[in-house]
């Protein structure tokens, strides 16, 4: 009767290594919370913040997941008369 079902090895589609690797290195945009292309990059990079920063750090990820990045930022922020400089976490915020 386990005659009928059986699966023999031979008729399995081997998977090769590159195309494992080539999937897991793809984010999946989906389970993001943050839509990356509605960022605005001017305004953080007047606040001392670029793309290349966060995704050096590796706190873009968890930030479009709507965490709050894993390590803290120097951030400045000039106010005209005045300037701020401060470390801070961050974290995404979705606006209408």
């Amino acid at each position: 009767m386990l005659n009928k079902i059986r699966i023999d090895p031979k008729d399995l589609k081997a998977e090769s290594p590159k195309e494992s690797t080539a999937q897991e290195q793809k984010p999946d945009t989906n389970k993001y919370f943050i839509d990356l292309n509605k960022i605005d990059w001017d305004s953080l990079k007047h606040l001392g913040i670029t793309k290349e920063q966060l995704e050096k750090s590796k706190a873009l990820e968890p930030m479009l997941r709507g965490y709050k990045s894993p390590s803290i930022f120097p951030i400045e922020a000039n106010f005209g008369t005045m300037v701020m400089k401060t470390d801070a976490r961050l974290s995404f915020r979705p606006d209408s």
